[in-house]
């Protein structure tokens, strides 16, 4: 009986189904042990919940695909329903891993690194040892020194400043010269600065003629200002690196600003404005006319808001131009206009120029002078929607400057829809960030009901793997990645005018707040409730100064 039972499964199933399914089930086993299982143990995802799906829809899908269903039809529907079914939770897994680790890290089906791949070892083949490899400015490839060039030091001296600083994804570095005679170095992540080792005066201008030359600068000229940029490859990876050169009686200094052009290229929905705010700004901006002022102490995201502001109107029904001291973005369908001093000109006399050929929308990227604002305010309320960049600590701060760069209180009142105002917080590390239940006191002093709020996350840089603390992978240890903005948006009304008129800001102040607007601190205690960043770093930027470049607090560098 027993022998008849496998005999009939056998001419049911056929000879090849089998060993089919069982190459499959043995491709599916080494995806699972080799990619998934190790993957979520490196992002501490629950790693035993989902091997347990792994081997249920792999036992299920290959038996569905072995099944002796006595029906002709049976083979076309029951094999590709068992492959189905057994790959069912890696396509699960697939999306919950690109929904919870940072979108650089994310799965993605595509020939395009596998050709990166084999072209970087291609490059590192010619490159042997050398990590970054520098595309000059005119598009040369420099290729690593030989060991017995006095380049070949300085150019792995550029490499151990420059790969960490890529590796935990720094905006910035600097070159300082310092006290001691030694060259401070620093680099900036998220807002914050973290010292480096310093570097010998020799070994740092070495350094700085290095940088300078790749961007195409004058290496002999110590002095005067200047500004270029090049490219590195790292791995699979292309940075453009803005070189800005200065010299003074202590010595040269060099920023290198990496990918400054995508750090301010977002988009409107990914600055952090709150639903409220944006309601109250597609108000302010409806009818295309008057003023907002736009600002923010330095380094915290004046010029990303302006172009993400613009990116919200339609460049080809709107005719939206912009006067900017540098073009770090191209938006479609806009003009953009780079001042050039050289051209013989001034800034407010280029923007009375652009005024004149009737924009329906301008932004300007910073009020410069006295005649900036007063050539921006002239063409009063029915002139174009300008968005106006000016450096303040606070909203407030940036209509005060305004109103006195005016000159005229009424004629810079008249025109005024809004001023937004911006700070740069830190987001916590979702792969590391830690709940706790705060402290109802200090609930209290932020203003926040301690009935209401159970708990709040704290950053820790670190997890636990395999009952042994580690660094987080994901940020490095520093428990944040990505920044996102608090900003408090005024929308003023004719009372508010008004009070602008007549020099009254702090009556404008309690007007504000009977009009229940969202001021930073209430924006930046919002995404802290959320678990989008914490307290302390809410109580850094409304108390604590700006971020870097604007008294930002430095810190020690953490191990890379």
């Amino acid at each position: 009986m027993t022998l008849s039972l496998a005999v009939e499964w056998y001419i049911l199933v056929g000879p090849w189904a089998p060993l089919v399914a069982m190459g499959f089930l043995f491709l599916w086993g080494w995806v699972t042990s080799s990619i998934w299982d190790k993957d979520s143990v490196y992002w501490h995802f629950n790693r035993e919940a989902w091997n347990v799906a792994h081997l249920v829809c792999g036992t299920l899908g290959f038996a569905i695909m072995i099944a002796p269903v006595p029906a002709v039809w049976w083979p076309a529907v029951g094999f590709p329903a068992g492959l189905l079914v057994m790959w069912a939770s890696s396509i699960a897994y697939w999306i919950f891993h690109n929904r919870n680790v940072p979108a650089d890290s994310a799965f993605r089906v595509s020939t395009e690194g596998l050709r990166q791949r084999m072209a970087a070892r291609a490059a590192a083949r010619q490159q042997k040892s050398a990590a970054i490899s520098v595309i000059d400015a005119k598009g040369v490839v420099r290729g690593l020194p030989g060991k017995d060039d006095p380049l070949f030091v300085v150019h792995m001296t550029m490499e151990d400043i420059l790969t960490p600083a890529l590796i935990q994804r720094a905006a910035a570095i600097e070159l300082l010269p310092g006290r001691n005679g030694q060259y401070q170095v620093s680099q900036t992540v998220d807002g914050m600065r973290y010292r480096r080792d310093p570097l010998e005066p020799g070994v740092a201008n070495a350094l700085i003629d290095y940088f300078k030359s790749a961007a195409a600068l004058d290496v002999a000229d110590k002095r005067r200002r200047q500004t270029g940029s090049f490219n590195a490859r790292f791995g699979t990876q292309s940075h453009e690196l803005r070189v800005r050169s200065a010299g003074s009686t202590a010595g040269q200094t060099l920023t290198v600003d990496i990918d400054i052009r995508k750090r301010v290229d977002i988009k409107p929905a990914d600055l952090g404005l709150l639903p409220r705010q944006m309601e109250a700004l597609d108000k302010a901006t409806a009818d295309l006319h008057g003023i907002i002022l736009v600002s923010a102490p330095v380094g915290n995201g004046r010029t990303t808001m302006l172009y993400s502001l613009l990116r919200r109107h339609d460049a080809y029904t709107a005719n939206i131009r912009t006067l900017e001291l540098e073009q770090l973005v191209t938006i479609d369908g806009v003009g953009h206009s780079e001042f050039k001093a050289e051209k013989g000109t001034d800034f407010a006399t280029e923007l009375r120029s652009i005024l004149r050929r009737d924009p329906t929308i301008l932004m300007v990227e910073d009020l410069v002078d006295v005649r900036t604002a007063q050539e921006a305010a002239t063409p009063g309320v029915r002139g174009p929607l300008q968005y106006l960049g000016i450096r303040a600590e606070s909203g407030l701060e940036a209509l005060a400057k305004w109103a006195k760069a005016v000159g005229d209180l009424k004629l810079a009142a008249e025109p005024m829809k809004a001023v937004i105002s911006c700070r740069l917080l830190r987001k916590l590390c979702d792969n590391c960030k830690v709940p706790y239940q705060p402290d109802p006191n200090q609930l209290r002093k932020l203003g926040l009901p301690p009935d209401q709020i159970k708990q709040l996350f704290k950053h820790s840089g670190k997890v636990i793997e395999r009952n042994r603390e580690e660094t987080c992978p994901a940020c490095g240890g520093l428990g944040y990645r990505g920044q996102t903005g608090a900003f408090e948006v005024m929308v003023f009304d004719s009372d508010a005018r008004k009070l602008i008129a007549a020099g009254d800001l702090n009556g404008l102040k309690t007007h504000m707040r009977r009009l229940k607007t969202i001021s930073t601190q209430e924006a930046a205690l919002r995404k802290a409730i959320e678990g989008i960043t914490s307290i302390e770093e809410v109580i850094r930027i409304t108390r604590g100064g700006s971020a870097s470049g604007g008294g930002g607090q430095a810190e020690v560098q953490p191990a890379a």
